[in-house]
């Protein structure tokens, strides 16, 4: 297997288009742009505004404008307006955020290419992207399957983190800021839901003061409609099928006004039909009829408690942050996507079941601004403890059918500690470095027919950035970084495998951006932009071996990806009329010779080499030999999950009715085509683009308690695929995932 290391091989092509010239030389570089408006209760029938935002970016509370980051907020109000009801809704609505499906049960999250690309690995890798809610890091993939619920606000930052929130965020960091409670202030608030599809979802909120210094906060949620996609060989079974319930319960304690204690716990279940998974070998044309002979079921249940503690000292803020996190998950899905009538044979997985317990612990001591040094300083933990349990049965060997099993036990410990200063060079320039050391250590006992494996992995990698901002008016800025990021390495249990190494591994990203902010002094216009550069060593994803069950995670050596940002809002009409927008132009290429196997590639090759016939797969050296030297070569192919072009555009208008208000919204999202995984293989792994428009109407009678509201979401019922799947493992079967069709939803809310 050769490495090289080459130049960029695809220059300014994708630069060609006219009218993307025309953007590039039209107005400020990307980053992003606050949707600021409130909770639909909160604002109702409210005149539109552009107010400023507060974000959490570099652990430190900055408004949106100032912050030298790129990030998106996204509010509760929007993500209802949108029909927003899960994290792959979002697609389209951030710049270059990319949330695809995977194997019914997974999210894999990527920002500008970086992401994921080791599926159904949950309990031994790590994500790309980390997710945060309240400021706590969630350690898994599977909790992104959740109903959104309760939300203030999301703030997605991209490109790495790589100093405040570490090794898990090579590519961004996505935090959900739930409603908190407050002092002295009664409030209560519900609401009720109803649409196609037998769509029911209810809601109640309270807010109870409890005297002078506690307040509770409750919220609860029930969300479940009926399958979006009908199996013809299971009569009355549908997919996609929802049915979950959420329930949280916060209680702040603030005795004196320099400090503030919040604990939260968090429940959610959840018992749903799986995600509608297509094969692509399906002759029936309809998107949402498949025909599938195992029937297909998810099972989810969370548990998050955690304490927010702070304290303002005389001369920095205090912060703790502590988490211990319960995740019990159980699939059960067919394996070949498709009926054995038409394939030939069976592929069942039942069970695949993960437990993970976490505990979280995180301190910060963030300096008061005001002096020459602003600086941040803190030190995170992480245990986790992870059990997962496998058993997959085919035909395609002989009886019992075992195709295969495992049971893994994984215990991992991350540490680490960072520190960041920004020196005010003068009223209008600031220079920002920091730096982290990142440890990962972990590893367990993992036992598959009956052999017990017990490998582990430790190792400690520095990260650091590097940033100048500027200040080149009272509405405007700009800023240059430089960001060392960093995703942890691991170990293969696979011994005897020919190409797939024994360690992977760490990735490692070097970006560079630059970024400019605008928002006008009267509050009516806002443009933000950012381009960058990205060298992104070390890629992980997911290989096959030409020795059978030796299938493991490898390193693409290079990738370079180029990208371009714009996003803004305009206010007009004395406030009545809002326009959104933004735009993302990115593209990505894996450099350098290196040859790798999939599933796919690997059956195709090895049935047309003749030592490889008669068993020779299991025992002949030489079919291994000859299977690794016609391995496909990666180099030139595109870096998977990074539409070229993708994008939306929203406008809002408030009109008045008498004494009613009412809210009329159009949105559309553009998500541009990609290729799903490293291998480029044509129809397999393309995943076409499409469009979607939503449209939303509210109504706020005199009086602004009642609140009525219409959405329909996917108004031209296009059957938009999400993600293309390749299984890595056991049948290879390739399997389309689709956006949910047009949904009508009605809703009714009060507040008392």
């Amino acid at each position: 297997m050769s490495r090289r290391r080459a130049s960029f091989p695809f220059g300014l092509r994708v630069w060609c288009k006219p009218w993307a010239v025309a953007l590039l030389l039209a107005g400020p570089l990307a980053a992003a742009v606050a949707l600021a408006d409130t909770n639909a209760g909160d604002s109702a029938g409210a005149d539109q505004t552009l107010e400023p935002v507060i974000v959490s970016a570099e652990k430190r509370e900055l408004s949106l404008e100032s912050a030298p980051v790129a990030i998106t907020v996204l509010s509760g109000a929007m993500l209802d307006q949108s029909n927003s009801t899960q994290m792959a809704d979002l697609n389209g609505s951030v710049p270059g955020l990319t949330i695809a499906k995977s194997s019914g049960f997974e999210r894999i999250v990527s920002i500008r290419g970086i992401g994921s690309e080791t599926p159904e690995n949950a309990y031994t890798t790590q994500p790309g992207v980390s997710f945060h809610v309240d400021g706590v890091y969630i350690a898994n993939t599977i909790s992104l399957d959740q109903t959104l619920f309760d939300v203030d606000q999301i703030e997605v930052s991209r490109g790495p983190q790589a100093t405040v929130f570490g090794q898990t965020s090579t590519g961004g960091t996505i935090n959900l800021i739930s409603k908190q409670p407050e002092l002295g202030r009664y409030d209560a608030y519900v609401d009720a839901s109803a649409g196609n599809y037998d769509l029911l979802r209810g809601r109640g909120v309270l807010n109870l003061p409890l005297g002078d210094t506690l307040a509770l906060r409750a919220s609860v949620q029930g969300y479940g409609h009926e399958g979006f996609a009908t199996d013809t060989d299971i009569a009355g079974f549908r997919l996609d099928a929802a049915d979950d319930q959420s329930g949280k319960v916060a209680l702040l304690w603030q005795p004196q006004q320099d400090f503030s204690g919040t604990l939260t716990v968090q429940l959610y279940h959840a018992h749903h039909h799986g995600d509608e998974q297509k094969n692509i070998l399906d002759p029936n044309p309809d998107a949402r009829t498949v025909s599938q002979d195992y029937p297909s079921y998810f099972e989810l249940a969370n548990q998050l408690y955690y304490l927010n503690l702070k304290w303002e000292l005389p001369w920095a803020e205090l912060k703790s942050t502590s988490s211990w996190q319960v995740l019990e998950n159980h699939i059960q899905e067919d394996g070949t996507r498709f009926d054995s009538a038409h394939l030939g044979f069976f592929d069942h997985v039942q069970p695949w079941d993960t437990w993970m317990r976490d505990l979280t612990q995180e301190l910060s001591l963030v300096s008061h601004p005001g002096s020459f040094w602003d600086w941040t300083v803190g030190a995170f933990y992480l245990a986790q403890i992870n059990h997962q349990y496998v058993y997959e049965s085919s035909n395609v060997v002989a009886a019992p059918y075992l195709l295969y099993d495992n049971d893994g036990h994984i215990d991992r410990h991350s540490y680490a500690a960072y520190a960041q200063l920004i020196a005010h060079l003068s009223a209008a320039w600031r220079l920002t470095a920091g730096a982290r050391y990142n440890h990962d250590a972990y590893g367990g006992p993992s036992t598959s027919y009956g052999v017990t494996t017990n490998d582990r992995y430790s190792q400690g990698v520095p990260t650091a950035k590097l940033e100048l901002q500027h200040d080149l008016s009272a509405a405007a800025m700009a800023y240059a970084s430089y960001t060392r990021g960093y995703k942890p390495g691991g170990v293969n249990d696979n011994p005897g495998a020919v190409l797939v190494p024994e360690l992977y591994r760490h990735e490692g990203i070097n970006a560079f951006e630059l970024g400019s902010k605008y928002h006008s002094l009267d509050g009516t216009v806002q443009l933000n932009g950012a381009a960058y550069y990205y060298d992104y060593q070390d890629m992980q994803y997911i290989a096959d071996d030409p020795v059978p069950f030796k299938y493991g995670i490898d390193n693409i050596p290079t990738a370079q990806i180029l990208g371009l940002e714009l996003e803004g809002a305009y206010l007009t009409l004395e406030n009545r009329l809002r326009i959104d927008g933004n735009l993302s132009l990115a593209r990505g290429r894996l450099i350098g010779d290196f040859h790798t196997l999939d599933a796919k590639a690997a059956s195709t090759i090895i049935a047309e080499t003749p030592a490889c016939q008669f068993g020779g797969v299991y025992t002949s050296a030489t079919c291994h030999t000859e299977v690794a030297e016609l391995a496909p070569n990666t180099d030139g192919n595109l870096v998977p999950k990074l539409p070229q072009w993708q994008g939306s555009l929203n406008a809002g208008y408030t009109a008045s009715l008498g004494s009613y208000r009412l809210l009329a919204r159009l949105e559309y999202i553009y998500r541009g085509g990609f290729e799903y995984r490293i291998f480029n293989d044509g129809a397999l792994d393309h995943v076409p683009s499409y469009d979607e428009w939503n449209v939303y109407l509210q109504l706020t009678p005199p009086g602004r308690h009642w609140n009525y509201q219409l959405g329909i979401s996917n108004l031209f019922n296009v059957a938009g695929i999400n993600a293309r799947y390749t299984d890595p493992y056991g049948t290879g079967q390739t399997s389309d995932q689709y956006i949910p069709p047009r949904q009508l939803i009605g809703t009714v809310a009060y507040r008392f």
